[in-house]
Parts: structure tokens; sequence; C-alpha cells
């Protein structure tokens, strides 16, 4: 999932709300299904060109209006938005690094006096 699919959904949730709209009072202007709405929201689908227009007409906003990032993103939302796999990847490595290195000392080795 792109970024730009989590903006999106997070405007059009965002312009919902702030008409007081349910997602199925969303869906039925749109004639979509609620669970289609929840899916833009969320950033799990692409909706076509015809959905962006009616949404920004059902929002009553301009369909660039629903593509800009006024920086709501979470980190972890910003991090997820690249590469989710790649995250849990790099969270499963900390974790082991995290307890091998608990269990394992690098040995320290003592000085030896120099002569001379």
């Amino acid at each position: 999932m792109s970024s730009l699919q989590l903006v999106f959904g997070k405007n059009v949730r965002k312009y919902r709300k702030q008409l007081n709209f349910t997602q199925a009072k969303l869906s039925e202007l749109l004639d979509i299904s609620p669970s289609f709405v929840g899916y833009i929201e969320n950033g799990k689908t692409y909706p076509s060109f015809k959905t962006i227009e009616l949404l920004s007409i059902a929002l009553q906003v301009s369909p660039g209006k629903l593509f800009e990032d006024d920086q709501d993103l979470t980190p972890s939302d910003s991090i997820n938005a690249y590469n989710p796999g790649v995250v849990l990847i790099v969270q499963d490595l900390n974790q082991i690094i995290e307890k091998y290195t608990k269990f394992t000392e690098i040995p320290r080795t003592k000085k030896k006096p120099r002569k001379g």
C-alpha cells in the first residue's frame, strides 16, 4: 500500500466525518458497498477515477483536496506505507538481536604490561 493511498483514505474519512456521514450514508450516495468505503478509508484499495469524482462531489471538496497530505499520518503509518513486509523483518531481526545479545558477552582481553 502506498502512502498516497493512506493519505487519500484519511482525507475521505476526515471529510466524511465533517459532514456527519456514516460509511453507510456515503456508500448509499455513491452506490457502492459500505465495506468498499472502509477499504478506501483504510488505504486497502484504489478507487477508480469515477469513484474519486463521485467522492469529491458527495464530500463537497475538490478531487485534489482528497490527495493533499496534511501530515496527519503517524510515524508508524508512514513507515508501514512504504513496505510493511520490510518493517516486519526489521522488527523480527531486532527481537532476535536483543534476545541473543543478552546471553552473549564479548570477552575482554587483559592488557599485558609492557616491558621496557
